[in-house]
């Protein structure tokens, strides 16, 4: 009857082992997705800011580039 019976002990260690790793499996999720979460915002600033300051540089030059044509046309 022994071996048929598991001892409570090692089932009450088996709950407690699938507790800890269920709850490790879940900060692992929610520290993975935090630093997804983070690398996408970072990404997205970057993004930004990258793009806008091409934008700039593209309309600066652009005004530049025309007040230059205006400056010719008046020289000459």
């Amino acid at each position: 009857m022994a071996i048929l019976h598991k001892p409570k002990c090692s089932t009450s260690l088996n709950y407690r082992s699938k507790v800890v790793i269920s709850k490790q499996m879940v900060l692992f999720h929610f520290k993975t997705s935090a630093t997804c979460k983070h690398i996408i915002i970072h990404f997205y600033v970057y993004f930004c800011f990258i793009f806008f300051m091409y934008v700039y540089i593209f309309l600066y030059g652009f005004l530049l580039f025309n007040k230059l044509d205006e400056a010719k046309k008046c020289i000459f």
